[in-house]
């Protein structure tokens, strides 16, 4: 039984097709080429059986800034990994990225919190250019590597691009990993400094209509699941009245500390009770993975 083909839910009228970037760059290439291209799959065909021709080709269509061209596309584009791509080229990848300056949105940001930021590729330089220089009078030079203890947002491709532009190494770590995975190491040779955000907000426990906002007691001989408000001074000499006694009584191995996903975003509150086990001399550490 022969197998219908597929009809297409939506084709793109022959206006748009013409209008397209990718019909751009096949009449580019027709004309540096002297091809006689016409379709996507010719355009596709010919990008497969002409691998240096086509990455060459597209190399000038996009307009690649470079402060020396490149000597050949690729030396052996069948060696995978292991092919050397325009060699002798040198370039600035945030140089590329900011050589538009007007007022066209570059960023359209949307936190989980609806917090909402765009940036022009105007503002973008800008503010890419502020942090650059901050980052040369730091000190930083080609090179050195630079890591953003940050989440999705404008700031940390702001930071992308301001170490980039200098010709440092950029690698970004998300927050959620925890403090202990991603702590930095102020002593290394290697350490220029490092870059966090103010904090995170995570709109799902903000407006979480159980969330305890302040220190709840349990009411002695009150019923089930009745707590009254104290106050921090209050709930703090509480815990540390009972943890001294189990302490006295049974030693602090007696005591661990318990992870959630959350506790991982509260830096201050992680570093604290890292250093509260410590001087309990107790290593028992839990977590829910």
């Amino acid at each position: 039984m022969s197998q219908q083909p597929e009809k297409a839910l939506w084709q793109p009228e022959a206006a748009r097709v013409d209008g397209s970037r990718m019909m751009e760059f096949l009449r580019f290439v027709n004309d540096r080429e002297k091809l006689n291209l016409s379709t996507y799959q010719q355009l596709y065909k010919w990008s497969i059986m002409e691998i240096a021709g086509f990455w060459g080709a597209f190399w000038h269509y996009a307009g690649i800034v470079a402060s020396r061209p490149y000597d050949q596309v690729v030396d052996d584009p069948t060696r995978m990994p292991g092919a050397q791509w325009f060699t002798g080229a040198r370039l600035n990848f945030a140089e590329n990225l900011l050589r538009d300056r007007d007022n066209r949105p570059a960023l359209i940001f949307r936190g989980e919190d609806q917090v909402a930021a765009d940036m022009t590729y105007a503002e973008l330089y800008a503010e890419v250019e502020r942090l650059a220089r901050s980052l040369r009078a730091m000190g930083l030079r080609p090179g050195d590597r630079v890591v953003g203890l940050m989440p999705n947002m404008p700031e940390t491709i702001v930071g992308m691009l301001a170490a980039t532009s200098i010709g440092a190494v950029w690698s970004s770590c998300s927050p959620d990993f925890g403090v202990q995975g991603v702590l930095p190491d102020d002593e290394h040779p290697l350490s220029r400094g490092y870059a966090c955000p103010k904090g995170l907000a995570f709109p799902e426990v903000q407006h979480d209509p159980d969330r305890v906002l302040h220190p709840l007691r349990r009411v002695p001989g009150g019923a089930p699941g009745e707590f009254e408000q104290v106050s921090w001074e209050e709930a703090l000499d509480d815990i540390a009245a009972r943890l001294r006694a189990l302490v006295d009584t049974h030693g602090g191995g007696s005591v661990g500390q318990f992870f959630t996903d959350l506790t991982g975003f509260n830096i201050s509150g992680t570093l604290r009770a890292g250093a509260m086990m410590t001087a309990l001399g107790t290593g028992h550490q839990y977590s829910v993975g």
